[in-house]
């Protein structure tokens, strides 16, 4: 099972490298239930992202480690990273590589919708992360939830 963590909490810094961000997601989320949540990068510098969790009450979604695109109801996408999509969601410190290669998506499906109120983003401290958006679909619109 993922770590949780506050949801209040706004950033926090691992000393062994990590930079993790957490947001609260935009009033646009608070009672809606999302199939499908994507970041998308817009602007970035050498970015190498390792992790990306969707926090619902403390609880981190997806709430498995995944080892593929596709696994325990949950499917991974991005037309950039293609197989390798998943490793933003493995729990490890391996990388899905931007780079400079903006925009940069990467979309995860859900068994049963959610509604998540914030989200976490980890990448090393040397990696920049300079805009994104997060978005989540209803089951008719991509609604933004953070910026």
């Amino acid at each position: 099972m993922r770590k949780t963590i506050l949801q209040n909490q706004t950033t926090r810094f691992n000393l062994k490298r990590m930079l993790v961000l957490c947001m609260l997601l935009t009033t646009n989320a608070l009672f809606a239930q999302f199939s499908q949540l994507r970041i998308t990068v817009t602007a970035a510098n050498n970015l190498h992202l390792q992790e990306v969790e969707w926090m619902v009450s403390g609880i981190a979604h997806p709430t498995v480690d995944l080892a593929s695109n596709s696994q325990d109801g949950y499917f991974v996408s991005s037309a950039k990273a293609g197989s390798g999509a998943f490793r933003a969601y493995d729990g490890t410190s391996d990388k899905v590589y931007v780079g400079n290669n903006v925009p940069y998506e990467v979309t995860l499906e859900v068994p049963t919708a959610i509604s998540p109120t914030s989200v976490r983003i980890q990448k090393p401290s040397w990696s920049g992360l300079t805009d994104f958006i997060c978005e989540g679909y209803d089951g008719s619109a991509w609604v933004e939830l953070a910026h």
